[in-house]
């Protein structure tokens, strides 16, 4: 059977027989005939709430209000550049592995629809 390619971006790559990405620079195989579902993982920054409520504390120590304006443009920042990472997440007879990992939560779908054709396409 001749290996087709359903996906090659930014990394990834999947075939009928082998799924590649890569993590922390170092590239990964995953055999697609082990794998049995193919599922996405949302991870939020939760740790979002807790900036404000600093913020918040230290407006309330500080005797300017300038300051205390700074302190909450700071908090306002970091809460709008924060995104949750997205998990590709493949399952096995061994156990469910976490695997390519991105904020474009658009991709990581895009790489599970592939993942999910190509175990069609293998029968």
């Amino acid at each position: 059977m001749e290996e087709k390619s359903f996906l090659n971006e930014r990394g990834v790559t999947v075939t009928n027989a082998r799924y590649i990405f890569t993590v922390r620079k170092q590239p990964q195989t995953v055999a697609l005939s082990g794998i049995t579902s193919v599922t996405t993982q949302k991870i939020d920054v939760k740790w979002f709430l807790i900036v404000p409520l600093i913020f918040f504390g230290m407006m309330i120590l500080s005797s300017s209000v300038m300051t205390a304006l700074v302190f909450w443009v700071i908090a306002g920042m970091i809460f709008m550049f924060l995104k949750a990472k997205h998990i590709v997440v493949t399952t096995s007879a061994s156990g469910a592995s976490k695997g390519y990992t991105s904020k474009d939560g658009v991709f990581v779908t895009r790489v599970v629809d592939a993942l999910n054709n190509a175990i069609i396409s293998r029968g």
